[in-house]
């Protein structure tokens, strides 16, 4: 495989591929069928330490010219994987986007062109649709105990601004608290300035932590609805249990980072008292509302199952 790029771009758009090239394949011919070369984009694939044959799924990539292939001998996660990629592209924004994603338009262009125009925002998506057109909101507001307590609908009627309505696509420019990794494109002054993504998160909440990260800087995070992207949705992480174990390792250190004793030992009871609540129906429900209530050890994390290739 190519060693990454050498020249400095406006816009690098870097897709992890874990054992999905068919899906990368497709990411990657949309972002070059929607986005002109004049745009200066530049798109770099991180093999996340799939198997061989899967890795060999990409070589049709390397023959196009504004595509590089690097690789890591291991799966090094979301957030670690895309650090990977940013050494080998240098660019003033970046798209992180999901291997599962297809442009439907020139989307980096467009996130781009609004950065261009608001210096303040540093984190910005477009609006995410499925295969028939649905929107899917790529945004939420950051966690929190009072949403756990009151539930998001209530919120929205106190304070719609922070809560807007996520059933239905904004029509003009939506600043948010928390832009959603499938398609997360930041400028890299920001970025940087608070230190990328925290590896520690292997596969979930690292953009409530990079986003609020960001906020706190006083950076803002904004949809534009005129950008659009399809998102298969669901096709790099599997619905199995250790899935959602690992998503209580991530939400767990997230709240370790950002919320105070009372406040996360709070939350932490109300998802135990949810689990339980569906033990009849869902066997493995106690076992993880027991991993939950013992602090969700991170020596279980999936990363530790990775192997050297």
């Amino acid at each position: 495989m190519r060693e990454g790029f050498t020249e400095s771009h406006r816009i690098g758009i870097i897709i992890l591929n874990y054992n999905g090239a068919d899906y990368t394949r497709a990411c990657v011919e949309s972002i070059l069928r929607h986005s002109p070369v004049a745009s200066d984009c530049a798109v770099l694939v991180v093999d996340n330490g799939s198997r061989p044959e899967d890795r060999a799924g990409l070589l049709p990539l390397e023959s196009l010219s504004r595509v590089r292939v690097v690789s890591s001998r291991f799966n090094l996660g979301f957030g670690g994987g895309h650090l990977f990629g940013v050494q080998f592209l240098d660019a003033d924004y970046y798209l992180f986007l999901n291997s599962d994603c297809l442009l439907l338009n020139d989307v980096p262009g467009l996130l781009a062109r609004f950065m261009d125009a608001h210096p303040r925002a540093g984190l910005a998506s477009g609006i995410t649709l499925d295969h028939e057109g649905g929107f899917r909101a790529n945004y939420h507001p950051a966690p929190h105990l009072g949403e756990l307590l009151l539930g998001r609908s209530l919120l929205r009627r106190l304070n719609a601004r922070r809560y807007p309505d996520r059933r239905t696509a904004p029509s003009s420019p939506l600043q948010v608290e928390v832009i959603g990794g499938a398609a997360m494109f930041v400028r890299a002054d920001a970025f940087f300035g608070v230190g990328g993504f925290d590896p520690f998160f292997f596969l979930y909440c690292e953009e409530e932590d990079l986003s609020l990260r960001m906020r706190r800087a006083g950076w803002e995070a904004w949809v534009i609805p005129n950008a659009r992207i399809e998102h298969e949705g669901g096709a790099s992480t599997p619905d199995r249990a250790e899935y959602r174990q690992e998503f209580f390792i991530s939400f767990l250190h997230y709240l370790r980072k950002h919320h105070r004793f009372v406040s996360r030992s709070l939350i932490r009871v109300i998802y135990v008292l949810k689990l339980l609540r569906r033990v009849r129906r869902e066997p493995g429900a106690a076992r993880l509302a027991w991993f939950v209530l013992t602090g969700a050890n991170p020596s279980a994390s999936l990363r530790f199952r990775a192997h050297r290739r």
